[in-house]
């Protein structure tokens, strides 16, 4: 299996935006505050692809069962709490699916995966004290299954929480009631604000202003996407092949600003 490596490592480097706006980085202008947050923990993670089993399901016909092979490692000196929550959408369904509770489905993943140590997500997420959290130098070889899922989709979306502190530490440049976050999550977010600033700059016949920049605390709920497409009709659909689109950090809602300390 072509496991799919991820760099995780969170930074505070500004994102490469595609609006070309010459004012986007000018922070030496305007003093920042100086950090007020400790360093932001990453949990290392690793995915496998988005594959389908068969799955007898005690009533003499097979099933079609999603899944996909997860590693999430600990190397941040610390026990860290692990919560992960794993969840995918598709485009034919309006409410999103959770990974875990198909224990039928998990002895025939195994045996095509060949990997017997597999554990469901959901059988190390929900524990109490200190057996919830993921040690130190620890690596959990997980699954997240989505069981049966609506057979027409042509879209596949996968998010997984719990793997970043949810407390940040944000740079962000400040353009009177807009702000740009010099954070790769934030990209689509900064080109519309952007291409707002832009717009409203050339109704009036002026520049886009010159930023004053902050450091932000905030809390964030964010994930790790990933994208898949597939293509076919309705005939035989779990025989058409799906195929990587992307994958990103992405914030879902706004964050919310914390009191400086």
């Amino acid at each position: 299996m072509n496991v799919r490596r991820l760099a995780l490592g969170l930074s505070l480097a500004v994102a490469a935006f595609a609006v070309g706006a010459p004012a986007l980085v000018r922070a030496e202008d305007a003093p920042a505050a100086a950090p007020s947050s400790a360093k932001r923990w990453t949990l290392d993670f690793s995915h496998g692809p988005l594959r389908r089993v068969l799955v007898d399901n005690g009533s003499g016909r097979d099933s079609t069962y999603l899944y996909m092979t997860m590693k999430v490692g600990n190397k941040t000196g610390l026990a860290r709490p692990w919560r992960g929550l794993v969840t995918a959408k598709v485009d034919t369904k309006a409410d999103p699916y959770v990974a875990g509770g198909f224990p039928i489905a998990l002895e025939a993943i195994r045996r095509q995966e060949h990997n017997k140590g597999l554990i469901a997500i959901e059988d190390t997420t929900f524990r109490a004290g200190d057996e919830g959290k993921i040690p130190d130098g620890a690596t959990y070889d997980l699954v997240a299954i989505f069981g049966p899922v609506d057979a027409g989709w042509a879209t596949f979306r996968v998010d997984v929480f719990g793997l970043v502190n949810p407390i940040a530490l944000l740079k962000v440049l400040k353009y009177g009631d807009k702000q740009v976050v010099q954070e790769a999550a934030y990209q689509e977010r900064n080109e519309k604000v952007m291409a707002e600033l832009s717009a409203a700059a050339k109704a009036s016949g002026s520049d886009i202003p010159r930023p004053t920049a902050e450091y932000q605390d905030v809390l964030e709920r964010r994930s790790y996407v990933m994208e898949y497409r597939r293509k076919g009709d309705e005939f035989r659909p779990d025989d058409d092949p799906i195929e990587f689109v992307r994958e990103r950090w992405e914030v879902i809602g706004e964050p919310k600003v914390l009191p400086t300390r």
